[in-house]
């Protein structure tokens, strides 16, 4: 069964067209279902909302975002609502141009409404992913832990679990970063690169994929060269060993 579901993910991964990477200035705007488990000091039942982000691209792996989900509940007899919303940094994990995981943290404010009335401070984490299905469109899953440190009337802190699904909308890309330019700063132009989104400072080849370390500089990766530490300038074979000169003495 796990070799069934990992044939099915990776079916599903090359059916995925290839899209533009995160870049900066990126604009995401999503709406999303939610599933907060509250603590169980809180005492309010589990209960499902919606919500709305919006984020901006720093760079090819970090952005800012803001969000914010509306989630109506009950505590006994009462009615609650409870509206949490963050801002956070989200830095972005691309796994392929289709596929990427992000984490992010930051300050979270937690109200609650209706029959309860409270106004609470903390932080807030998430971590999750992103599926392409377009160049401007995204499915997202993530899930959330808010911990609140800073309650009204000294209360106990607490903290908050929750699950979201949604959809994300780039309305600034076009199918693709601009080929003259160079989204993710490797000094390879878009048309020509071969990994989008490479981390910032890492050393990449011609192709703009991340160079692999050759020691020796004989142009053998080291993981390949059977001969490592071969003097410069010495002509070798595709093992990285040295090429024996063709003997040209007659007998």
């Amino acid at each position: 069964m796990p070799r069934r579901l990992t044939a099915i993910a990776a079916l599903l991964l090359a059916a995925t067209p290839a899209l533009q990477a995160q870049a900066r200035h990126d604009i995401e705007l999503g709406l999303f279902g939610t599933l907060t488990h509250f603590s169980g000091d809180l005492g309010l039942e589990d209960d499902a909302g919606f919500g709305a982000r919006a984020g901006y691209g720093l760079s090819p792996v970090l952005a800012a975002e803001l969000d914010g989900s509306y989630t109506t509940t009950t505590q006994g007899a009462l009615s609650a609502s409870n509206m949490p919303v963050h801002a956070r940094l989200l830095l972005n994990l691309p796994f392929s141009p289709a596929l990427s995981v992000f984490l992010g943290t930051g300050p979270m404010l937690d109200l609650y409404g209706k029959d309860l009335s409270a106004t609470n401070l903390g932080v807030g984490t998430t971590i999750g992913a992103r599926l392409g299905l377009t160049s401007q469109l995204m499915v997202r899953i993530g899930a959330t832990w808010d911990w609140v440190v800073i309650t009204e009337a000294d209360s106990p802190k607490y903290g908050n679990l929750g699950l979201n699904a949604g959809v994300s909308l780039y309305p600034g890309r076009t199918g693709g970063p601009p080929s003259g330019g160079d989204e993710d700063d490797d000094g390879v132009a878009n048309g020509i690169d071969a990994c989008p989104g490479t981390p910032p400072g890492s050393p990449v080849d011609a192709r703009g994929c991340v160079r692999r370390k050759d020691s020796d500089n004989d142009g053998v990766i080291d993981i390949n060269d059977i001969c490592p530490g071969t003097p410069g300038g010495v002509r070798v074979d595709a093992n990285g060993c040295p090429v024996k000169a063709p003997d040209t003495q007659k007998p």
